[in-house]
């Protein structure tokens, strides 16, 4: 999907689910073939689904992805 659509990427947000490590090295891989700084990333590993840890880190990333995009609407004004 990154290969077929390069280049019509504005604004990127990362998030991936795993078992184990890894996720940064991934990012990084994504962000190298995309040429764009995420707006935000997200990775949730089994452990913390399973001790309701995930939803704050999910609330983080959504509330990155909308201040950016509401940051970028007002020209960086805040009411």
């Amino acid at each position: 999907y990154i290969h077929n659509n390069k280049g019509k990427f504005k604004k990127v947000a990362f998030f991936c689910t795993y078992r184990g490590g890894g996720s940064e090295e991934l990012f990084n891989s994504m962000e190298k073939l995309i040429g764009i700084e995420p707006i935000s990333t997200l990775d949730i590993i089994t452990k913390e689904i399973k001790k309701n840890l995930h939803l704050k880190k999910i609330q983080e990333f959504l509330s990155n992805i909308f201040y950016t995009n509401y940051k970028s609407h007002t020209r960086g004004f805040f009411l």
